[in-house]
């Protein structure tokens, strides 16, 4: 108990007042790739190899939810198929800067992607219907509304078997929110928490990890049904 009531402390100092702006100012203010948390070389490698422990397949139409600077986008697009690469993100600025300074020209008039940015998750915007999903380092960033909003507003739009890796930070017990979602807060759930949201919109969801990334966030498979 004392382990999690320390948890529950530290969460609001953490939550308390975040360094970094939030939006297209905060990218101004740091620059796409600090704005997404740095670590862009070496993240982007990590996210792009656990795509490949998960399965995914050239063939694969891919939903990178949250796509921000393009720090997997850009290890994705020369290995799937033209057009199956759809990064979506709140932040125009974030994807133009990363296009800009990022990635070959060459490469996106190759590849194709598209891109969707939404701050409320339009899926109906998808160009095709994604099999492979994932939001890295998002769900940390959201409340638990935008989280429900991004299941209910996708499951209409991806056939069963579907699947959608999220990473979260967790928790033991859960913990009351009083923020908004914010790009540079952190937000953490329960194991059981995150599986009713998905049970609520058509996802059967499982723990499946801890060793997802050198920032140790944990791993949630949504599978739609």
């Amino acid at each position: 108990m004392f382990q999690a009531m320390k948890k529950l402390v530290d969460y609001y100092i953490r939550n308390y007042d975040p360094p970094m702006k939030h939006g297209e100012e905060g990218v101004k203010q740091c620059g796409h790739r600090a704005y997404i948390g740095g670590d862009y070389e070496r993240e982007g490698n990590h996210q792009f190899a656990y795509c490949m422990d998960m399965g995914l397949k050239p063939s694969d139409v891919f939903a990178d939810i949250g796509c921000g600077a393009l720090r997997l986008g850009r290890k994705l697009m020369p290995y799937l198929e033209e057009g199956n690469y759809i990064g979506i993100d709140r932040e125009q600025l974030l994807i133009d800067l990363a296009l800009k300074h990022e990635i070959d020209p060459a490469l996106v008039a190759q590849k194709k992607p598209h891109f969707i940015v939404t701050d409320c998750f339009e899926f109906d915007k998808l160009p095709k219907k994604p099999t492979f999903c994932v939001a890295f380092s998002l769900f940390t960033h959201l409340a638990a509304s935008d989280i429900q909003l991004c299941l209910k507003n996708l499951r209409p739009h991806v056939d069963p078997g579907a699947v959608f890796y999220a990473t979260f930070g967790d928790t033991p017990i859960p913990i009351p929110q009083v923020y908004r979602s914010h790009s540079h807060r952190l937000f953490v759930y329960t194991h059981s928490q995150m599986r009713k949201f998905g049970e609520q919109f058509g996802f059967v969801g499982s723990f499946i990890g801890n060793e997802y990334s050198p920032s140790h966030q944990r791993v949630f498979k949504y599978v739609a049904v």
